[in-house]
């Protein structure tokens, strides 16, 4: 599925600039073989395939400062890679060049309980180090993710998680980076900027630059090392979910933006009826027969205490918040289901498993946006209609999967105490169906202009991609401008955010 290069790098150069690189990095840590290269070509996303030049496997800072300086000399393009997990090609190499692998880079550097943070390299993954955190009573942010992805890669792309009702996105999190820049210089931010002052969130005295490097996929630099945040595990919590009479998103949206501003809940979801089903049941036989009985949309949450007492005192104040805004508490055999299932303390906070949502046809497409409660409904009736127009099943029986392919699957994730909400359209699709494929692939850019056009933006560019830069007059300038300052040979991920 491997596509030619848009510029290929003459022979000639591109046997001197593996030479230079098994000379830095030893002969085993770089290849041109071109099983190699394919195998390095596409993510798990509908992204048309794009193969690299050659692959380099550094082992540390300093070896990716070599790398980068070698491919500044041949300009040649470098494409940073971790664990590769992406759901919409933020890995495959645009412009071909260096694949910058950097699966060796995979030790969790340094655990701080004292002040609770950890320093990681890019290959660290959710799973390793929410393990190595457990054992001293501590957590990192999950993300709404597996736990297979990188956490640096995850937080410097504005990571989602189920606590950003309270915490924020993935960069709030993030207290340092060292960064390899577009020269090969090595740049430190926030507490990595000032050596002796220890792990401290510390923005200042001077400019902090980390929020160049936000949700910028490597177009700016490459993040070798980063420090994070550790938040202590809550003693007490109930796990539990709301939900509402109402069909269609108005009134579940009404109870989610009432319930953030009652401010005692600290993780909070919204789940449809076949996501809750796919993450329930064992197999897509058993989702088809839970979402008969399960309620369309679901409000997924903890309650959370340092004390019984504490806890006891918030639960109270849902029952009175449920009896006053007509909230139904979903029943606790689902509940209980949905526990045992997935093991949901562990699988949420822990090693969340994506549920299961590829086991209905094999992938799934994902358009991460913000937007208003407001705003949401009438998108979704949109998104609905242009699914039936693109990626419908002719045949009845279709309906009954527990996502027919017209139904939109709608996640909802309040943020800064419900002043905007996160929002997940998936579309499920078949890797190995052509007309899946077919159907599936102009969705995407549609929905961007859809999501554009009434109300919504986007804040990781990586999900809006070439369609959102151009249309955002003010913004894509300045990005042009940074971009040309900063690297201008352009050879850090070239192709990336709309820039030439």
């Amino acid at each position: 599925m491997a596509e030619k290069f848009y510029d290929p790098i003459p022979e000639r150069i591109l046997d001197q600039v593996v030479a230079e690189l098994k000379q830095a990095l030893g002969d085993e840590w770089v290849s041109d073989d071109p099983v190699t290269c394919i195998c390095y070509s596409r993510d798990q996303s509908i992204v048309r395939a794009k193969k690299p030049n050659l692959v380099a496997l550094p082992a540390g800072t300093e070896d990716v400062q070599k790398v980068i300086r070698i491919a500044r000399r041949f300009q040649v393009p470098v494409q940073p890679y971790s664990t590769g997990i992406n759901s919409y090609g933020g890995c495959i190499p645009e412009k071909a060049g260096i694949l910058l692998d950097l699966r060796r880079m995979n030790r969790v550097l340094e655990v701080d309980p004292e002040n609770m943070v950890m320093r990681v390299q890019p290959f660290v993954s959710f799973g390793w180090g929410q393990c190595i955190g457990e054992k001293l009573g501590m957590r990192l942010i999950n993300p709404t993710a597996p736990p297979t992805p990188s956490i640096l890669a995850n937080f410097l792309d504005k990571g989602v998680g189920l606590s950003s009702t309270k915490y924020g996105m993935g960069p709030e999190h993030i207290l340092g980076m060292t960064i390899v820049d577009a020269e090969g210089e090595i740049i430190k931010t926030g507490c990595d900027a000032y050596p002796g002052l220890g792990h401290v969130n510390l923005p200042g005295p001077g400019p902090d630059l980390a929020g160049i490097y936000e949700a910028s996929l490597g177009v700016f630099g490459v993040c070798t090392e980063m420090v994070v945040q550790l938040y202590h595990w809550p003693r007490h919590e109930i796990f539990t979910a709301l939900t509402s009479e109402d069909e269609d998103l108005e009134g579940i949206l009404r109870i989610m933006k009432a319930l953030v501003r009652e401010d005692i809940t600290e993780e909070m979801f919204l789940f449809q009826d076949g996501y809750f089903a796919i993450g329930g049941a064992e197999n897509n036989e058993g989702a088809e027969i839970m979402r008969k009985y399960m309620p369309k949309n679901s409000i997924i949450f903890y309650l959370m205490g340092k004390t019984e007492e504490e806890l006891a005192i918030k639960k109270r104040q849902l029952d009175r918040f449920v009896e006053r805004t007509g909230a139904t508490y979903v029943k606790q055999a689902f509940m209980d289901l949905f526990n045992q299932a997935l093991d949901a303390r562990r699988c949420l906070k822990i090693t969340q498993q994506t549920p299961r949502a590829e086991r209905l046809r094999g992938s799934f497409l994902i358009m991460w946006f913000n937007t208003t409660f407001a705003e949401l409904p009438h998108l979704t009736r949109l998104y609905r209609n242009l699914l039936r127009e693109t990626v419908a099943d002719s045949d009845p029986r279709a309906a009954k999967d527990p996502f027919p392919k017209e139904s939109p699957a709608v996640y909802v994730q309040p943020m800064e105490f419900g002043r905007t909400i996160g929002v997940e359209f998936d579309v499920f699709w078949s890797p190995d169906d052509p007309e899946s494929v077919k159907r599936t692939f102009p969705v995407g850019p549609a929905v961007t202009n859809l999501i554009l056009d009434h109300g919504g933006w986007y804040e990781r560019t990586s999900r809006a991609g070439i369609l959102q830069s151009p249309r955002l007059p003010v913004w894509f300038p300045v990005l042009k401008e940074i971009k040309q300052t900063l690297d201008p040979l352009n050879i850090l991920n070239p192709g990336r955010m709309g820039l030439p």
